[in-house]
């Protein structure tokens, strides 16, 4: 009768890290890919284009021409008749750009797979005590489920990031990522209570 005042705490409530908790871990990794993958970065594309990154390159450049004018009108003019523009774009073009950012994606989506496979975790979500374990099992996820989980990231992410921001939705804040993969983001520690409560069953 009294059981409306009397509701029972959810015990899975403190199992899955909130949305917030796992945005902070994003920026932690964001944060930490920064630090140690961009000089990476920038080793690996002036290594292939023996010179600095083009995307770099042509920064340098926007930059030094929109110093010497007062509008867009003219900096278009002036950046098209630039020499230095007219020879980026020449030997390299935008594409270069295109190759320098695939390079990398799969660079920093290597890093990332590398963790999981060995952690089950980012840096970030190490920092934060999370893990990456099987939904149904709550044990380590397959290789196979990480490379679902890894491939699925990018159904989260394009539309507007709504598979993302379905963490604050869904009762056990797991993104589109996740619910294809089978997989689920849990706090270690309430996550070694709950296996030893099995086992104790």
């Amino acid at each position: 009768m009294f059981g409306f005042w009397n509701k029972k705490k959810d015990p899975d409530k403190n199992l899955y890290p909130s949305f917030q908790a796992r945005l902070f871990a994003t920026l932690l990794d964001t944060a930490l890919a920064a630090l140690i993958l961009i000089p990476i970065f920038t080793l690996t594309s002036s290594v292939i284009y023996h010179d600095i990154p083009p995307s770099k390159k042509l920064s340098i450049i926007v930059s030094r021409v929109s110093k010497q004018v007062d509008n867009f009108g003219e900096f278009s003019h002036k950046l098209n008749v630039d020499p230095e523009y007219r020879k980026f774009t020449s030997e390299h073009g935008y594409k270069s750009i295109i190759i320098e950012q695939l390079i990398q994606t799969c660079l920093f989506t290597l890093a990332v797979f590398v963790f999981w496979l060995k952690k089950h975790a980012t840096p970030g979500k190490m920092f934060l005590s999370m893990k990456i374990v099987d939904v149904k099992t709550l044990k380590e996820p397959t290789v196979f489920q990480l490379i679902v989980r890894l491939c699925s990231y990018i159904l989260s992410v394009l539309p507007f990031g709504l598979g993302i921001f379905y963490i604050a939705f869904n009762k056990k804040h797991r993104a589109w990522h996740d619910i294809i993969s089978g997989t689920v983001v849990v706090n270690k520690k309430e996550l070694k209570k709950r296996l030893s409560t099995i086992e104790a069953d």
